[in-house]
């Protein structure tokens, strides 16, 4: 043989002897370091007690890369090993009480790479959806489901980072079941738990109710989540109202008008299980403050300026106006007229109608509440409408005009889906009340045989006067006799 050759592979050999120990050595030693961090972890002992158990690990000096832990209930005990190769540690086949081995074994070598014992495993109690997404390649930890069960992976070597728990809150797509029923316009509830935030938001018919519970602290989290429920429930308008009159959580509990915050309220457990081991803010909400407050549309409050307006009543052409209960406003000058000056005037004098009549006056140029014996017009009430009619029918024909300023006409949006959606139209309105009778001129007419030309015949005084007046005589007792002649033929 070649001696250099020779010389190559005892230089090789001579190497695996030498490293081949080392390597065992020093994975025997990780696995150990993270068996004792184990075995001493107050939440391993926490939760064997939460669940009736006791988790126990080893590391079997036959099998130096295999790490087991022992689950004992009672009297009955199963094994889960772990397995490494290279710097992953992993088990293929988890079910049941053996899956919180896996994070219990996690938060073992979460300690070893410097963690504090349990902060790795409230990580991933608070963040379960985010950690499923983990993988052992980038953050160093895997689990994944395969149908019923699971497989983990753990490199012992890599510290898991925590997720940041201020950049996780509850988003308002998570409430999906919650939207659904303020769309439907129904009372229900969505509750449930997410990334370790536990929820319960009711929509009821008064009032709403946001329940957010949040691990061993109430953080921002738990803020923006119910900026989102509240979101969801309203919209962005009472969102910036929750956060004018609630900034952050500085300010304690409040009991203010609309809305109240409590913090860390004490909840039925057994009723509501997903709130154990969480802090819980509770967020009431009275919906008719808020429908009346703040969910106005722009119409609300708004007025408009329309100008002047001009209506007429023609009592002597109309005689009366008829108006059906839901006309339109702006259906007639008498719709308008009843709507805007005579209602109103009527609801702010109090009136108690007598009967079925209201009646109205004019004084210092303004409609006003009248008297049945000393008005210009009154309202009649009918059973299927309104009629509008004169009080004054005996009197000569009239036209009388005044003013009202400031008039507020109440428009409704075209597409409100509430009857709340409505603005003001502002007007200077004038009135044209025309009343009483219209009064014939009487006229003389005269017949063909009626016209004469014009003579005086009065105190004759010349012979031409005399033959004229004897003249219509003959001419008048002529006609008398033939007139008598027709009689007479007649009456034969």
């Amino acid at each position: 043989m070649n001696k250099k050759i020779l010389s190559i592979t005892i230089l090789l050999i001579l190497a695996l002897i030498t490293v081949l120990p080392t390597n065992v050595f020093a994975t025997t030693g990780a696995l150990n370091e993270i068996v004792e961090k184990f075995n001493n972890s107050s939440n391993v002992k926490n939760y064997g007690e939460i669940l009736g158990k006791e988790f126990h690990a080893i590391v079997d000096e036959n099998e130096p890369n295999v790490l087991s832990i022992t689950i004992t209930t009672g009297e009955e005990m199963s094994i889960v090993s772990y397995e490494l190769q290279g710097s992953i540690l992993s088990y293929e086949h988890l079910v049941d009480d053996s899956l919180i081995t896996a994070y219990l074994l996690a938060d073992s070598i979460g300690q070893v790479n410097g963690y504090e014992d349990g902060e790795l495993l409230k990580n991933f109690n608070m963040f379960a959806d985010e950690i499923s997404n983990y993988t052992v390649e980038n953050e160093g930890f895997e689990l994944k489901e395969n149908q019923s069960y699971y497989s983990a992976k753990m490199d012992i070597t890599k510290k898991v980072p925590l997720i940041d728990q201020s950049e996780f809150y509850l988003k308002p797509d998570d409430f999906d079941i919650l939207k659904e029923i303020i769309e439907e316009g129904e009372n229900g509830n969505q509750s449930g738990r997410i990334s370790g935030f536990a929820y319960n938001l009711i929509v009821g018919e008064d009032y709403n109710y946001i329940y957010i519970g949040e691990g061993d602290e109430i953080t921002q989290s738990t803020y923006k989540s119910i900026l989102s429920a509240l979101e969801v429930m309203y919209g962005e308008k009472v969102v910036e109202f929750f956060k004018e009159v609630y900034p952050d959580f500085s300010e304690g509990s409040i009991f203010s008008e609309g809305i109240t915050v409590e913090l860390e309220v004490e909840m039925d457990l057994e009723e509501h299980p997903m709130f154990t081991g969480t802090k819980v803010t509770l967020v009431t909400i009275d919906n008719e403050y808020v429908k009346n407050e703040l969910l106005r549309t722009e119409y609300i409050g708004e007025t408009v300026n329309r100008g002047d307006k001009t209506i007429t009543l023609d009592f002597v052409k109309d005689k009366s106006y008829k108006l059906g209960f839901f006309d339109s406003v702006t259906s007639s000058d008498a719709a308008f007229l009843y709507k805007y000056i005579l209602e109103p005037v009527a609801e702010e004098a109090q009136v108690e109608i007598d009967g079925d009549t209201v009646y109205f006056n004019v004084d210092n140029g303004k409609i006003v509440l009248g008297d049945k014996d000393n008005s210009l017009f009154k309202v009649v009430i009918r059973d299927e409408y309104l009629e509008i009619l004169p009080s004054k029918t005996d009197v000569e024909k009239t036209t009388l005009t005044v003013k009202h300023e400031g008039v507020k006409a109440k428009e409704y949006k075209e597409d409100a889906t509430s009857a709340d959606q409505f603005r003001y139209g502002e007007y200077k309105v004038t009135v044209n009340i025309i009343y009483g009778n219209e009064i014939e001129e009487e006229k003389a007419t005269t017949t063909d045989n009626e016209k004469i030309e014009d003579t005086t015949i009065n105190n004759p005084q010349t012979g031409d006067n005399i033959m004229v007046y004897a003249t219509l005589l003959v001419m008048s007792l002529v006609g008398i006799v033939a007139i008598g002649n027709r009689v007479i033929k007649l009456l034969k």
